[in-house]
């Protein structure tokens, strides 16, 4: 991961929708990027019931998004946001993602696409 770190919030959470193991590892600079990436998912995705270890450089992901209704922080980070969305539309029940506007910073029609894509997603 070490020379695609923002890809870390994404690539963590499909490793949270497959059964088996999904090793992040060598992206310790994701822990300085507008959040540390690293703790902001393994708390976020422990809520949805996901198995996280979480190491130095990385994390290493053994569950899979279990959870019923959950609130999620998004930490003004608009990759996490992103990220915390798909997780979200695997979910079984309703996510509500704190502060996800901020997903606008890089992808403004964020929410207007995954509408056209399907998900039932809205701003409040």
């Amino acid at each position: 991961m070490n020379s695609t770190p923002d890809a870390l919030p994404v690539l963590s959470v499909l490793g949270a929708l497959f059964h088996g193991e999904t090793r992040l590892l060598d992206c310790p600079q994701a822990r300085i990027k507008e959040t540390d990436r690293i703790d902001c998912m393994t708390r976020e995705l422990r809520k949805m019931g996901v198995e996280i270890d979480e190491l130095d450089d990385g994390m290493v992901i053994k569950g899979v998004v279990e959870s019923g209704d959950v609130e999620l922080e998004s930490y003004g980070d608009h990759r996490i946001a992103m990220a915390l969305a798909v997780a979200g539309m695997a979910s079984s029940g309703v996510t509500v993602i704190n502060d996800a506007e901020c997903a606008a910073v890089t992808y403004p029609d964020f929410v207007e696409d995954f509408k056209r894509l399907g998900a039932d997603i809205e701003l409040f």
